[in-house]
C-alpha cells in the first residue's frame, strides 16, 4: 500500500472516530457500548467472504480499522450516523454483501455484486431521505 493510501486510510479511520466521539459525548446513543472501536489486531472482518466479493486489500483494512455502531439492525438502524444514513457494520457478514450495492438492498432488490469497484467501500447506507457515502481506497483524494 502506496504512503498516500496510507494517509487517505488514517485520515478516515481519525474523521469516523471523531464523528462517533462526538456523537457519544452529546448522548445520541443509548449507552456508551453502542459504538464498538476495534482492538489494535483490528476488528474481525469475514476474510473468506471478502475474498469471494473480491475486496481489494485496502477495503479490507480500513474495514478492520473503523469504528462500528454494535449491530446493524438494532443501533445502526435506529441511530442513523449522518443524514438518515445507516453506518455499515462490516464485522456482520451480511452486510459485507449489502455493501456491494446498498441501494438495492435497501429496496430489498436483487443486488447487483458487479456495481462497486473491488477498492470502493460504502460507509452508510441510505434510508428515505439519506446518503449512501462511498470511499474509493484507490483514489488519494477526497
Amino acid at each position: 500500500m502506496s504512503s498516500a493510501l496510507s494517509d487517505v486510510e488514517t485520515e478516515t479511520v481519525s474523521l469516523l472516530t471523531k464523528i462517533y466521539k462526538l456523537q457519544q459525548a452529546l448522548s445520541y446513543y443509548p449507552e456508551d457500548s453502542s459504538i464498538v472501536y476495534p482492538p489494535s489486531s483490528g476488528h474481525h472482518i469475514d476474510e473468506p467472504t471478502c475474498e469471494r466479493l473480491n475486496l481489494s486489500p485496502s477495503v479490507i483494512s480500513l474495514m478492520k480499522k473503523i469504528p462500528y455502531p454494535r449491530d446493524f439492525d438494532g443501533i445502526a438502524y435506529a441511530y442513523p450516523c449522518v443524514n438518515d444514513s445507516i453506518a455499515a457494520v462490516y464485522t456482520e457478514a451480511d452486510c459485507l454483501t449489502a455493501g456491494r450495492d446498498p441501494e438495492s438492498h435497501m429496496l430489498g432488490e436483487p443486488l447487483r455484486m458487479n456495481l462497486l469497484k473491488p477498492s470502493e467501500l460504502v460507509l452508510t447506507f441510505a434510508r428515505r431521505d439519506g446518503v449512501n457515502i462511498l470511499i474509493d481506497t484507490a483514489d488519494s483524494m477526497y
